[in-house]
């Protein structure tokens, strides 16, 4: 019942063994009173991961009011987006071998050569055209199915049979007057007719006149002189000839959209292919253009807030101060593609920049070197140290997210300070010392140093009930109540005697593996004891005696040396 335990502590011995050796299949129920605790409510920190970076800083970038026009530009676009799936035959995304793959937004950005890789922020690029036409009829996929343009379309003979197609529709045009190529052709008739058949043209005698062949009175004329125009197409020996490449599987989907829409033949010749895969979207989205013109102007007054957007005055900011005031790291931070990173389109790309010189607040705009997070790991740039604390920002920016949206939250904290230095750990367990005041954020703390141990203990003010030790015997972890913490040495002579002590009976095995749990414990005693630089107290190094709280043990009046110390602490 982890809500009414702020805190289990747990130091480990290595456990791995029994995922390693064991057979048994690892169960894991985890429920709070009795209910199945949800996913989101529990966050994993593990010690490090390298790659690590968190996609929590858009929600760290806006406000609520901003969330909320956000909010309404995203389901705009979604609601689109949608439409145009069902349109083109392309998938939003779609999963391929265990992998989510993106497919329409992609697609469209190629298909225009967009700079930006996105659909929302190329609005203004879409240049509709004054009247559909029968492409919006027309199937993406049915076109560009690359089986079927590399091995149909894009053959010479299919070319071929193109050309020889047109020059008799050309002729087939010249008998029907009231149609001219480039101007009122067969599609944009059939336009006229879905238009007059909407607006009940055909009511009170109205007539329409067609040029060569008198006044139409009514639509089943209309649709018998569209019907004719298009058999006579259908009918020639050019035409079958192309329906007989497309007999096959792979073909009859581009053979029934061409019987259909003859005159997409003309759109299939390869100089017409990347123009003609512009035109379909822009019939789709033509055929939508209340829902696009209001996205556009939604996106507009959302475009105009980012830009005027001052990231200095952000919960990100906020969390960079956090990480700033701990750790010391020779770069500063900002964000490159902050309108694509807050509506959620890409991950924040944050970018450092680096000044050589002493003073930072020295530095002119041209003292500054940018780089990307990929070019510091290609150049290796930081050092494993600052990798880390690297790491360490982006799950900040994590919990500050949790903390700004009041998310219930049971942190799992893996070793979270290993690998650091003194002064760095200390930067760690202040941090959680804080997150600890922060209603329901919960915390579980694993980790095998004796050192970290003791000092968060006392720190965060863990209760003696709530510290758990994880035992191996007899083919079998054991979670314990804590039984030694400020004295290791005495509980070590205790067990040294092969007694009974804690309802747990010892022997000299048992005694061996103590002394080497203890053997990091003394060698950090001794490495960071003594310190010749400047950060010494009476030569005991200040990151050290503040780290492990022996800091009090030293004021003006007392004269303890590091060999009484020594002694003090064991």
């Amino acid at each position: 019942m982890y809500w009414k335990m702020k805190f289990i502590y747990l130091f480990l011995f290595d456990a791995e063994w029994l995922l390693i050796f064991n057979n048994t299949p690892v169960v894991k129920n985890i429920k709070v009173d009795g209910i199945d605790i949800l996913k989101e409510e529990i966050f994993v920190i593990n010690s490090f991961e390298k790659a690590y970076e968190s996609d929590s800083i858009s929600s760290l970038l806006v406000d609520d009011i901003l969330k909320g026009k956000l909010e309404e530009v995203l389901d705009l676009r979604v609601s689109i987006l949608k439409k145009l799936e069902r349109k083109s035959g392309l998938k939003i995304s779609k999963v391929s071998l265990g992998k989510t793959i993106f497919e329409l937004e992609p697609q469209i950005v190629k298909d225009f050569s967009f700079t930006e890789q996105s659909y929302l922020q190329n609005l203004n690029l879409f240049l509709l055209p004054e009247e559909n036409n029968y492409f919006s009829d027309i199937q993406y996929t049915n076109i560009f199915d690359e089986s079927v343009l590399n091995k149909k379309i894009k053959s010479d003979e299919f070319q071929n049979k193109i050309n020889e197609y047109i020059t008799k529709s050309n002729e087939i045009y010249g008998d029907y007057t009231f149609l001219e190529k480039g101007k009122l052709t067969l599609p944009k008739l059939k336009d006229i007719q879905k238009k007059l058949k909407g607006n009940s043209f055909f009511v009170k005698d109205n007539q329409l006149l067609l040029n060569g062949c008198g006044n139409i009175s009514t639509l089943v004329e209309l649709n018998e002189k569209i019907k004719e125009v298009e058999n006579k197409l259908q009918d020639t020996a050019e035409f079958k000839a192309i329906e007989k490449l497309l007999s096959d599987v792979k073909g009859m989907a581009l053979k029934d959209t061409i019987e259909k829409y003859p005159e997409v033949l003309e759109e299939l010749k390869l100089v017409n292919l990347s123009e003609f895969r512009k035109k379909l979207w822009l019939s789709y989205i033509k055929e939508d253009e209340d829902d696009f013109n209001n996205l556009k102007t939604k996106y507009s007054v959302l475009k105009e807030q980012i830009d005027t957007l001052d990231i200095d005055d952000t919960p990100w900011k906020e969390a960079i101060d956090i990480f700033n005031s701990r750790f010391n790291l020779p770069f500063k931070m900002d964000i490159d593609n902050l309108t694509s990173s807050i509506i959620g389109e890409s991950l924040p790309k944050v970018i450092f920049s680096f000044c050589d010189k002493e003073n930072i607040g020295d530095c002119e705009d041209e003292d500054w070197i940018i780089l990307n997070r990929d070019e510091l790991e290609k150049n290796n740039t930081l050092s494993q140290g600052e990798k880390r604390a690297l790491y360490l920002l982006n799950i900040i920016f994590d919990i500050e997210k949790r903390k700004k949206e009041n998310q219930k939250t049971l942190f799992i904290i893996d070793d979270i300070a290993d690998s650091f230095d003194y002064r760095n750990k200390y930067a760690i367990i202040e941090y959680l010392k804080d997150i600890s005041k922060v209603n329901d954020f919960y915390m579980i703390i694993l980790s095998h140093n004796f050192d970290f141990y003791r000092t968060i203990s006392s720190r965060l003010d863990i209760d003696w009930n709530n510290k758990f030790h994880a035992l191996k015997s007899n083919n079998e972890i054991k979670i314990i109540k804590e039984h030694y913490q400020k004295k290791p040495f005495d509980t070590w002579k205790d067990v040294m005697s092969a007694g009974r002590r804690y309802n747990i009976d010892y022997d000299s095995i048992n005694a061996k593996k103590h002394i080497l749990a203890l053997i990091p414990f003394v060698r950090n005693l001794i490495e960071y004891g003594i310190d010749k630089e400047v950060n010494t107290f009476d030569g005991i190094s200040k990151d050290y005696l503040l780290l492990t709280n022996l800091l009090h043990l030293k004021d003006d009046t007392q004269n303890i040396k590091f060999e009484q110390l020594k002694i003090i602490y064991l």
